[in-house]
């Protein structure tokens, strides 16, 4: 039996990949034992650990750039590279939480748990309160599967960490029509330093983002399929963004302006409407904008505001300044009140 062209070419990126996972997990070692050196202020910790990261970048590479490997196995070897990126931290602190924000979310899951309520008060970040979208999904792995705390917010980062991957391929794919320009871009997002630390450790923006991009993957794959442009494809992606808004208030306000915008676009363009879900991406919208409203007026208004308040309150005044000629543009380096200008870091 002769093997087909097709076969013949899905097996040329196999050896390469192969390679991943044995690379991925020496890089791990060097990172563990540059971890441990560095408990003992080892001066070559440091070196290891760029050493460790190198090598497993550079094995996922190798195997998304070759030209004989298929969308699949440059699919799977981004999934070991952000499985391996999930797993420098776990192995960081494989047993506990490490810092301020994590203590707070075990205070809410254990509190949710003890009391059968999602929004009992938390004396060290209050904004989590109003916020449930992590505890749920915590909860419900530690209840199904009877396991502690940090091992349940474990299994369920790691989860969300390789599903985020997968999506983003998906939506990369979609966008350039190319297994290999999908696998660079993704390539490309997951060498963010955030990737690798702080959307890997038990914080809200490591559940919505995710969330946000599998809205955005539904609403896209609405248009392709038989039923194309029916309201009950609007649905799924509609629920998402329920999620999406008991789970992170910043995040829900960029997608639903990423929508708006695409809503915008699609209608002033003539060659787009056609061929845009303008009615899922208008359910969508209306559906994050109705969902949002009763969220801060009914649970979120004060924990919100007076979290970003403080943030987004200045910048806003400052830019009607700016814009309005009430005030110069700053230099880099330079305080608001100050008139010397600080060296920078590098």
């Amino acid at each position: 039996m002769t093997a087909t062209p097709h076969s013949v070419e899905s097996t040329k990126g196999l050896p390469i990949l192969w390679l991943v996972p044995p690379c991925i997990a020496l890089g791990l070692v060097l990172m563990t034992v540059a971890d441990n050196h560095n408990r003992n202020s080892s001066s070559t910790s440091s070196n290891l650990y760029w050493v460790g990261l190198a090598l497993m970048f550079a094995a996922c590479a190798s195997s998304v750039v070759s030209r004989t490997a298929s969308a699949s196995q440059r699919l799977g070897a981004l999934l070991s590279l952000t499985a391996g990126l999930y797993l420098v931290n776990v192995i960081q602190s494989p047993t506990a939480f490490l810092f301020r924000d994590e203590f707070a979310w075990l205070n809410q899951i254990e509190w949710t748990l003890v009391t059968g309520h999602l929004f009992h008060p938390n004396v060290l970040v209050s904004t989590y309160t109003s916020y449930p979208g992590l505890t749920i999904v915590s909860s419900v792995i530690k209840q199904l599967g009877g396991v502690s705390t940090f091992t349940a917010a474990t299994i369920a980062l790691g989860l969300v960490k390789v599903s985020f991957t997968a999506l983003l391929f998906a939506v990369f794919l979609r966008i350039t029509k190319s297994g290999r320009g999908a696998a660079l871009a993704t390539l490309i997002y997951v060498l963010n330093p955030s990737f690798t630390q702080f959307d890997s450790l038990l914080f809200y923006e490591t559940l919505a983002i995710p969330l946000a991009i599998a809205c955005l993957w539904l609403i896209v794959k609405s248009t392709t399929g038989a039923g194309k442009g029916r309201p009950i494809n609007a649905l799924a992606p509609a629920i998402l963004m329920l999620g999406l808004v008991a789970t992170h208030h910043l995040t829900t306000y960029i997608l639903i302006g990423v929508l708006a915008v695409w809503l915008i676009a699609a209608r002033l363009d003539p060659k787009r409407r056609a061929t845009e879900p303008r009615f899922v991406v208008a359910i969508v919208l209306v559906t994050g904008l109705v969902a949002t409203a009763l969220w801060l007026g009914i649970v979120a208004y004060g924990a919100t505001a007076g979290e970003l308040g403080p943030v987004l309150g200045p910048a806003i005044l400052s830019f009607f300044r700016l814009l309005f000629g009430e005030e110069t543009s700053r230099h880099l380096f330079q305080t608001a009140t100050s008139t010397s200008v600080t060296a920078a870091p590098w």
